[in-house]
């Protein structure tokens, strides 16, 4: 760590980082690397025992991130408050099923992890329980009061709780992440408004994206629901982040720590205090909504500086990419299909793998990289039946970054998680979204709205897939070309990377540090106030069709 004492290097930062997620994880690592140029970082990775993504190994990253000079520790998150909420009814994950559409803030698995979240982080620490540092190990809590950070950064949501563990370490200097798009009670508590004719972040219904959708109708039906969807959410974070919490805070905090703790402040009035909030998608790949200048999207931040380049190079330039990770580069159509690190294909049954098959097997133009479970591999009879020749089952991850730069790349079919999303949309991959849980539904009707995509219900998989991949591959015949008419979703998403990768735009990385530098130059040390109003709703299409 000799840099960080180096006159260049004097503003500290600790970052707080969650290492059950894989997604939350990718975009905490990438950004810590980023102020590692410039800044001395501390990055403290919540460890959850037999819970954290098997996506990378946690112990060999820290490895990794010491040798690049970031200070890496594995915290392992006391799990005995998480355990008396969740183990009792034999509960771990949120589920994701073919078989049924699941709404995750109808979950009380949901709520259990929210008001987790709330504490577990600052918990842990507060017990001084042991963490190895600097070759030794120390008492965690006591060795960061030695510490003289100038900023703290963590994802709300995720690492709520940490920014108790700033305000208690005097922290005065913080930012807000979120990996997914931003829950609409961070708005609410930033003092903005609703729209009320965009879906709610869960619980968003096909069609919702679309010009002429219910929710867009004063007083239909929808727009009630997605009112009452709203109204529900904010209160029940409320309760947790604010009304509820203080009793939290005395019983699960106080009792935990054997120094005494700073005056009480909830999660709500800590989150209204930061000096920004940086949300991980694009505003332009978004629905409008209000917002104000805490808010800063670095949508396209986790893909890295090379990929984002290639993908550059692939819409501006019309250049290739080919490395190892290319796949089929010869010949005149690629696709893929993968879900993601959270998603499944529990649930899914054979009536769905045969529509999947035959789909499939009608374009043998297109060759289709799938990432499936080896129980749902077809046989060799169903490959001959189905005519699958130009289809690769795996069960291992797809170089999903690589084969998105590919020229001829024409579709990506994916569970519309926001990296997945990102990806696509950045190289200009025109998306079949099969959303399953958390955020996808939401991301699911984004793509509805900018028209680079299809809904794909996966309770109708049978009933919705062929007709989305027809519709998204479909070849031009004579008569379009006589009339000159376009593949929609190609050219949208063509259209939407070509200004996502506008060299005159601002950078993701470059807003990211620039918000960095603000907050550890903004001396104003006036809190600001917590929004304690009624929700305030408003259009934004116009009340109305």
């Amino acid at each position: 760590m000799a840099k960080c004492g180096r006159e260049q290097f004097s503003h500290e930062i600790l970052y707080l980082a969650d290492g059950q997620y894989y997604s939350h994880y990718l975009l905490a690592r990438e950004m810590a690397k980023i102020l590692n140029e410039n800044y001395c970082v501390t990055f403290l990775i919540a460890t959850y025992e037999g819970k954290n993504t098997h996506h990378v190994n946690l112990v060999q990253e820290v490895q990794n991130l010491l040798s690049e000079d970031i200070k890496a520790i594995l915290l392992p998150i006391d799990q005995e408050y998480e355990n008396s909420k969740f183990y009792t009814s034999g509960v771990g994950r949120l589920p994701s099923n073919w078989d049924q559409e699941n709404i995750t803030t109808n979950l009380d698995i949901y709520w259990k992890m929210t008001e987790c979240r709330s504490v577990t982080f600052f918990q842990t620490v507060i017990k001084n329980v042991p963490v190895y540092v600097d070759g030794r190990d120390y008492g965690i809590f006591e060795w960061l009061k030695h510490q003289n950070y100038q900023l703290g950064i963590a994802e709300i949501g995720s690492i709520t709780s940490g920014f108790a563990l700033f305000n208690e370490l005097g922290i005065e200097k913080t930012i807000a992440t979120t990996a997914t798009p931003a829950i609409p009670v961070f708005y609410h508590f930033l003092g903005l408004k609703i729209p009320i004719d965009v879906p709610e972040h869960y619980s968003a219904s096909k069609g919702d994206g679309l010009k002429n959708a219910k929710i867009r109708i004063p007083g239909s039906p929808r727009q009630i629901q997605n009112n009452n969807y709203y109204n529900e959410l904010i209160r029940k974070f409320t309760e947790i982040y604010d009304t509820d919490y203080e009793q939290n805070y005395n019983v699960q905090l106080i009792n935990s720590s054997a120094m005494p703790l700073k005056p009480f402040k909830s999660p709500r009035a800590l989150f209204s205090s930061v000096k920004y909030f940086l949300v991980n998608h694009s505003e332009l790949a978004a629905y409008p909504r209000d917002l104000n200048n805490k808010i800063k999207f670095i949508g396209g931040i986790a893909i890295g500086d090379q990929m984002l380049e290639n993908y550059r190079a692939k819409d501006l330039h019309n250049n290739d990419y080919l490395t190892d990770g290319a796949w089929n580069n010869n010949v005149e159509c690629v696709g893929f299909l993968s879900i993601g690190t959270l998603a499944s294909f529990n649930g899914i049954d054979q009536e769905k793998l045969n529509t999947m098959y035959r789909a499939l097997g009608k374009h043998p133009e297109c060759h289709f990289l799938i990432r499936i479970d080896r129980a749902h591999f077809p046989n060799d009879q169903q490959k001959q039946h189905f005519n699958l020749n130009n289809v690769e089952f795996i069960n291992e991850n797809i170089p999903q970054q690589e084969i998105l730069a590919q020229k001829n790349t024409k579709i990506a079919i994916i569970h519309c998680g926001q990296n997945s999303l990102t990806e696509a949309l950045y190289a200009g991959v025109p998306v079949i979204c099969i959303p399953l849980l958390g955020d996808q539904r939401y991301n699911a009707s984004v793509v509805e709205y900018l028209q680079v995509g299809i809904w794909v219900q996966a309770p109708h998989f049978h009933q919705q897939f062929e007709y989305a991949l027809n519709k998204i591959l479909k070849k031009r015949n004579v008569w379009n070309k006589i009339f000159k008419k376009r593949d929609s979703y190609k050219q949208n998403v063509k259209k939407l990377a070509r200004r996502l990768n506008d060299p005159n735009r601002d950078k993701s990385k470059e807003i990211f540090l620039q918000a960095v530098r603000d907050a550890l130059n903004d001396d104003d040390e006036a809190s600001s106030p917590v929004h304690n109003e009624d929700i305030q709703f408003e259009y934004k299409f116009g009340r109305g069709l």
